[in-house]
């Protein structure tokens, strides 16, 4: 290896921790099962981890496996974000740490017309240190009526993680709910009525229902 002939299998878990890929290529030299002389618990593992192909994933289940090392792990520095009176498209990061050695691959989609995200995928080469700023854009063209929800998901092998996010054209409007949904209820339940007696025509209230249902979606009350 680049620190010299490797000696046991601590010295291969040593390297591997400081550089994953040269590990990744000597896990795949047919000599390797020499160095697991020592470690008979290990070659059956090794036998089915090696056989072609063989991603990178297989030498990080293959330490983990071993309980050489913990599964690299993703947090997002926030969860969620609102905005509202958006004017233009608008250009943000979300902030990713990860903790742990090791490999890294995650698949990053989102949910939203709105929403555009820098990367489809990323993987531990984008960290600076232990943090990578994944960029997106907020789409103003896409933003509908009220209240636009998008989500961007980081999903890895062994865990996803949501970013939620509100954008509106519109001002942030101050809703009594309890108050409003009781309103609401009122009118739709008095409006049922007035169609079910005869006094109200069924496209008219048809109609007035949607009318309704769409001012409190407006107002972010689903």
């Amino acid at each position: 290896s680049s620190q010299g002939t490797l000696g046991s299998f601590d010295d291969f878990v040593k390297l591997a921790r400081e550089d994953f890929r040269e590990a990744y290529r000597l896990f795949l030299d047919p000599s390797f099962a020499e160095i697991l002389k020592g470690e008979p618990g290990l070659l059956p593992v090794y036998g089915s981890m090696s056989k072609n192909p063989v991603p990178y994933q297989n030498l990080e289940e293959f330490l983990i496996s071993g309980d050489l090392k913990e599964p690299v792990t993703l947090s997002l520095e926030r969860e969620n974000l609102e905005l509202y009176e958006v004017q233009s498209s608008l250009k943000d990061t979300l902030r990713i740490r990860r903790s742990g050695w090791g490999f890294l691959r995650a698949e990053v989609t989102v949910e939203g017309d709105f929403l555009e995200v820098e990367k489809k995928s990323i993987h531990d080469g984008h960290f600076i240190g232990s943090v990578y700023e994944l960029e997106y854009i907020i789409r103003r063209e896409y933003l509908g009526k009220g209240k636009n929800f998008g989500r961007i998901r980081i999903k890895t092998v062994y865990q996803t993680l949501t970013y939620e996010i509100m954008a509106s054209k519109g001002k942030k409007l101050q809703v009594n709910v309890a108050s409003y949904e009781k309103k609401k209820c009122l009118e739709a339940s008095r409006d049922l009525l007035m169609m079910r007696i005869g006094k109200l025509p069924a496209d008219q209230w048809c109609a007035r229902t949607k009318e309704l249902l769409a001012d409190m979606k407006d107002k972010g009350y689903y």
